[in-house]
């Protein structure tokens, strides 16, 4: 579970610990971001891995190593070739407390764009290679035989986001699903370090017949106009959701044929919500969603990741993190704190629309149920797939697949699965796909087309 788009505190080496702590720049610190982010990505075009290491924020340092830098970074080498050289860097976003550098990086093969987060102490709390430019009209890329690809807008104004229709190559479409992603700032991919859990997703199923709809989430394509203190889980992740299935549910190549809704960590705890909202939704696939209060979930998270860092200052953060979860607990957090760098009406929305309360709402939904869970799964554990099991057991509709070796992202590993795994670049397991497929094929036989 990512946090929220303020705090990604668990997608290490995506973005970490962006707080909004309410701490003053010192005189002339704003004004050097732009030269830290720089510094930063000097260091590590040049394999000065261990220079760059030095700028990252304790915490963030405890988890992301220099051979994690080299990592990321010839990652992209492989894809795109040899680095050639850096644009001129841009800040996106900043306030008093952080500031989001943009900075063109140009390889043999193209140009992408990589933004760092700086804090208010002149510390490196993470980065994130882009998905798309939300600003620049997209470069085709090259076709590929294996599916069809259309781009489309999804929502209205002031909140169009772009979105990526994915078909089948040739052949009826059999049935379609929109992919939700988890809370935080995610891209269409849902991208969590080298992996990209949604593209898997996308391709693999348009090789079996089923269309998909993903695209880039609200806090994620317009962050600089939404005020982090006030945005709602409607926000991060409701609303666009509901737009989305009304896009694809209305395309002409999935008239009569049933359009599921797909939920990855946060966004499968209120798919019920919003598949209810709709009406008529033919059914919900949950990918590692909790199903334990909120503040559960986050009391084993803090003490897992104090259990991992090696250092007494990442361990003293996650302790303080503790005591203000025990304040929230019992509410004695005034409306302007933060826990995580969230603040505390985002928890108490969340709250609200709690796991307990959406296995509840699941457990009247009308239509079919797909909970797909990995066993290796730190973010959402083995707890959780057996309060949906108990929660959904009177549901006729509900399915249920656990894999032992599968973690949040659902790729193959050994032992419980780490912050560190998601910097390992693997795809989706086929097993989760054809799982989907199978599932999904049950509900295109005939009678059973959606409504």
């Amino acid at each position: 579970m990512k946090l929220s788009f303020i705090s990604s505190v668990r997608r290490i080496g995506v973005v970490a610990i962006f707080t909004f702590a309410p701490i003053a720049w010192a005189e002339g610190t704003k004004g050097s971001a732009i030269e830290i982010a720089q510094q930063f990505v000097k260091h590590l075009s040049a394999g000065e891995y261990e220079e760059g290491h030095k700028l990252l924020n304790p915490l963030f340092a405890n988890a992301m190593m220099p051979s994690d830098l080299d990592l990321s970074w010839h990652t992209q080498e492989e894809q795109y070739g040899k680095f050639r050289a850096l644009g001129a860097p841009v800040a996106e976003i900043e306030t008093e407390q952080s500031s989001v550098v943009r900075i063109p990086v140009i390889w043999e093969r193209g140009e992408r764009p990589f933004q760092v987060f700086v804090n208010d102490q002149g510390r490196v709390d993470g980065f994130s290679w882009d998905w798309v430019d939300p600003n620049k009209k997209p470069t085709p890329s090259k076709p590929d035989p294996s599916s069809k690809r259309v781009r489309l807008i999804v929502g209205d104004d002031p909140w169009k986001l772009q979105g990526l229709l994915t078909l089948p190559a040739s052949g009826a479409v059999r049935a379609g699903v929109v992919l939700v992603p988890d809370a935080g700032r995610n891209d269409g991919d849902c991208t969590y370090g080298a992996h990209r859990p949604f593209h898997d997703l996308a391709e693999g199923l348009a090789l079996q017949g089923i269309a998909t709809l993903r695209y880039n989430q609200r806090t994620y394509q317009h962050l600089e106009s939404l005020d982090p203190l006030k945005v709602t889980v409607r926000d991060e992740i409701m609303d666009d959701a509901v737009a989305a299935y009304r896009i694809l549910a209305s395309r002409e190549e999935l008239k009569g044929v049933p359009v599921y809704l797909l939920g990855l960590g946060r966004g499968g705890v209120v798919l019920p919500e919003i598949a209810t909202s709709i009406g008529g939704v033919s059914g919900i696939i949950l990918m590692g969603a909790v199903a334990r209060p909120t503040e559960d979930v986050l009391e084993a998270q803090f003490k897992y990741f104090a259990s991992l860092s090696q250092e007494e200052e990442g361990r003293a953060i996650n302790e303080a993190e503790l005591e203000n979860l025990a304040r929230l607990r019992k509410r004695e957090m005034d409306s302007d704190e933060l826990l995580s760098g969230i603040p505390v009406h985002y928890w108490l929305d969340l709250f609200d629309r709690d796991a307990e309360v959406a296995v509840r709402r699941a457990a009247t939904f009308p239509g079919r149920i797909l909970v797909l869970h990995g066993a290796r799964d730190f973010e959402a554990d083995l707890d959780d797939f057996r309060l949906w099991e108990r929660g959904l057991s009177g549901h006729s509709g509900a399915t249920f697949k656990l894999f032992d070796d599968l973690n949040h992202v659902f790729s193959k590993g050994q032992g419980l699965s780490t912050p560190a795994e998601y910097r390992i670049p693997k795809t989706m397991d086929s097993r989760v796909v054809d799982a989907i497929v199978q599932w999904c094929s049950k509900g295109s036989e005939p009678g059973k087309a959606k409504p």
